[in-house]
């Protein structure tokens, strides 16, 4: 099992310009993801994405389990004790 954080709404820091943009602070919207499998490969558990809103409104009309992920909430998008139980 392994967690990785992915903050979706933040701009690349480097690029081609030459001049970065003062006064513009990076956003932290982040969602957690979770990869859970066995050691051979063969038993593998869908995606839990970690995200904050209960149901959020881009994916409410959206069937989640058809996509192959199982939607969990808190409010710092963070795996903990009560998400793994």
């Amino acid at each position: 099992m392994d967690e990785t954080g992915l903050f979706w709404r933040c701009a690349p820091h480097r690029g081609l310009a030459t001049h970065s943009m003062p006064g513009v602070k990076k956003d932290k919207a982040r969602i957690s993801v979770v990869a859970c499998t066995n050691a051979t490969g063969t038993d593998k558990f869908p995606l839990w994405v970690i995200g904050h809103a209960q149901m959020p409104r881009c994916l409410r009309r959206v069937n989640i389990e058809a996509l192959g992920i199982a939607w969990r909430w808190n409010k710092k998008a963070w795996m903990n004790g009560l998400i793994m139980s």
